[in-house]
């Protein structure tokens, strides 16, 4: 098949009443750099009662002015005739009406140990999911010095051999509480957020925690980041304190 029959062949799974998003069918297609060729294909939907390319969304869970079927407004009622329900800034709410219930498909998503052939994949994820402007060697070296580490951990979710997020976490032992593991981060593409992954990046990271004999899990988010905040909080996480964050360069 070529590029466009294999995008069309993902875009027909996206259930009655769900969306996708450009990026992610790019990805299940086999090539998570053809999310343009993604919307190229569609344009050129040859069988639009078949192929409901009315589905596919871009990352922020907006519809395209450039629907080929009528444009954006055409598009939005067909997917409310769906029962897609819309929030007031026009956008749909990817964690709710994303395809998989709430996830992506759940078994399309490996969850595994870090490895150093990884660093790039995690430079690009700190890029894109924080703007951290740390070179890729860098990131290389760091990854390399964390993985010798026994008491650390980065795991990374992978849908068709590409990295789309990842998750850091430590020990956390004090004098004056039970032990922990601490999250010093937990970044997934800008393009695969919203859709579940975070969520069972932080199940993974839990888990190692209770095999670990841990009494729990803690982690610092920065104040502005409000969706995060969200994100832990609906995981059952407690916001217990707010802090000021100081630090010493050398």
């Amino acid at each position: 098949m070529n590029s466009y029959q294999l995008i069309y062949e993902q875009v027909k799974r996206i259930p009655h009443g769900k969306v996708a998003t450009y990026g992610m069918i790019a990805t299940l297609a086999g090539n998570p750099r053809w999310a343009m060729v993604v919307g190229y294909a569609l344009h050129v939907n040859p069988l639009q009662s078949e192929i409901p390319c009315h589905r596919v969304l871009n990352r922020h869970g907006e519809t395209s002015s450039a629907f080929a079927f009528g444009g954006n407004d055409v598009q939005r009622e067909l997917l409310e005739s769906e029962g897609v329900a819309f929030l007031p800034d026009g956008r749909v709410d990817l964690g709710e009406f994303f395809m998989g219930g709430g996830g992506i498909m759940h078994e399309q998503i490996i969850i595994r140990t870090a490895t150093i052939f990884d660093a790039k994949s995690i430079h690009k994820i700190n890029m894109d999911a924080f703007g951290y402007e740390h070179c890729v060697s860098e990131t290389e070296k760091a990854l390399s010095l964390i993985l010798e580490k026994s008491n650390v951990k980065i795991f990374v979710a992978e849908i068709n051999n590409d990295v789309v997020g990842y998750i850091h976490g430590s020990d956390y032992s004090t004098t004056y509480q039970p032990p922990l593991k601490n999250i010093l981060a937990v970044g997934v593409l800008k393009s695969f957020q919203g859709i579940g992954i975070g969520g069972l990046l932080l199940e993974k990271l839990e888990e190692w925690a209770r095999n670990e004999g841990c009494a729990g899990v803690r982690l610092v988010s920065g104040f502005n980041r409000t969706n995060a905040h969200n994100f832990y909080l609906k995981k059952g996480y407690k916001d217990r304190k707010d802090q000021k964050n100081f630090m010493k360069l050398f």
